[in-house]
């Protein structure tokens, strides 16, 4: 992962592409270029199944998870997925509305913690998926935050304030 524009400057890229890369050309003793085109192939159907997670949560039928989820694939993702941008928006904003979804209907702290690995995996895959997110997190915890305070009556320290800023920290680290 050691790359930069010019010589001795710091690597400045984003690093989940690269390292899924780097990952399945060592896994399979393939040439770089030959594990770009193989990495697609895994993270189309990455992204296929996480898409029907998300849907089959939020509508509750596997037939429209299945159908909405060949729509995503084959209208949004240009194959192969070579670039980030492509990667981050088939596979891992997927991941993200998923484990979002699961936090905002239970907010058990389980889900708060994949909430804050899936925020923070995205920062690492895409700057335009990481703002995205974060403005998608501040809205829904705000929103979350404000009407269990609007119940509680009071502001109170305690174990349920402490489960909206965890996504946040742990997306931040």
């Amino acid at each position: 992962l050691d790359s930069a524009v010019h010589p001795g400057e710091k690597p400045h890229y984003f690093i989940t592409y690269t390292f899924l890369a780097g990952f399945v050309a060592k896994a399979f003793s393939l040439d770089a270029i030959t594990a770009h085109f193989v990495l697609s192939y895994f993270l189309v159907v990455a992204g296929f199944f996480m898409f029907f997670l998300f849907v089959r949560h939020v509508l509750g039928d596997d037939y429209i998870a299945s159908l909405s989820s060949l729509f995503f694939i084959f209208l949004t993702s240009p194959f192969p997925l070579v670039k980030y941008l492509p990667m981050a928006f088939v596979v891992f904003i997927p991941i993200f509305l998923y484990f979002y979804a699961l936090f905002y209907e239970s907010r058990l702290l389980k889900h708060a913690v994949f909430l804050g690995a899936s925020y923070g995996i995205l920062g690492l895959t895409h700057s335009i998926g990481f703002i995205s997110a974060t403005f998608l997190l501040l809205l829904g915890l705000g929103f979350l935050l404000f009407e269990d305070l609007r119940k509680m009556r009071k502001l109170k320290w305690d174990s349920r304030l402490l489960i909206y800023a965890l996504p946040l920290a742990l997306g931040g680290v």
